[in-house]
């Protein structure tokens, strides 16, 4: 199984790292795409997820979102053959009801690979 994560950087994110993580056993390749973090601590964030992952034995590829994160997460799994796209989000609005970011819902509404929401 070959599995892309998008990382945002947020308290959730951290929580797709632990998913990832769990199917690590199904899991040949991992790639990572960062997005919307700030340029200073984007070094900080490279290492601190290398770091997560490699403690766990997964060697993963970190890439950068330029710009329009969500499509190029749903491009780079269709042309590249991922089998499992994991995101972090979903907050839940004083109604319950789940509130996503822009990026995530784009994910959700336009990939043709299996999305697992991080929460």
């Amino acid at each position: 199984m070959n599995i892309l994560l998008g990382f945002d950087g947020s308290a959730m994110a951290d929580q797709a790292i632990t998913e990832v993580i769990a199917l690590s056993e199904l899991a040949e390749d991992v790639t990572v795409i960062l997005y919307d973090i700030n340029e200073d601590s984007l070094a900080d964030i490279d290492a601190r997820i290398q770091d997560q992952l490699e403690s766990n034995g997964i060697d993963a590829e970190i890439r950068h979102a330029e710009e329009n994160a969500g499509a190029q997460i749903v491009e780079t799994a269709e042309s590249e053959g991922f089998d499992r796209i994991v995101v972090p989000g979903g907050s839940r609005s004083p109604l319950g009801k789940i509130q996503l970011n822009d990026v995530v819902e784009f994910v959700l509404l336009n990939a043709q690979t299996s999305v697992t929401l991080a929460r």
